[in-house]
């Protein structure tokens, strides 16, 4: 994620896309990330636990892009967009979804956008996940 969200290499997306209107612009690309990830069919058991993960960390880099001083205004502009877009969205998604997990990733990203856009500057970040040492839980057959 961090590789695709690259303020240099967003920054000449949209250069590009000005240029090349034909190719995909940095718009199109969190779309694609945001519909590959958040919007995504919410999924079940251990696969939606690793799907609510990556959709923070997908969130997390793109509040950190926008957070981030070297980043272009050009791609924050799109950023900031996207991340009221997602927010609504998220809105509208927890109220109408049954599963409360699922309700409370929905609420919390959604409550979590709103802090960080009130300030972005004094908006404080969680870690991102590392992956543990050792084999998975029950080791590995042979």
């Amino acid at each position: 994620v961090e590789a695709i969200c690259h303020p240099e290499r967003a920054a000449r997306l949209v250069e590009y896309h000005a240029r090349r209107p034909e190719v995909p612009g940095w718009g199109e690309v969190l779309d694609r990330l945001l519909d590959a990830t958040w919007r995504g069919v919410p999924r079940k058991g251990l696969a939606a636990e690793v799907q609510r993960t990556v959709n923070f960390v997908v969130l997390n880099t793109l509040m950190r892009l926008t957070a981030d001083g070297q980043t272009p205004e050009r791609v924050k502009s799109l950023v900031w967009l996207k991340l009221d877009d997602l927010h609504d969205w998220l809105e509208q998604r927890g109220a109408s979804i049954g599963n409360e997990e699922w309700k409370a990733h929905y609420s919390y990203a959604a409550a979590t956008i709103e802090m960080f856009k009130s300030d972005p500057a004094a908006f404080q970040f969680n870690p991102l996940p590392e992956l543990p040492q050792g084999a998975p839980i029950g080791g590995w057959s042979k």
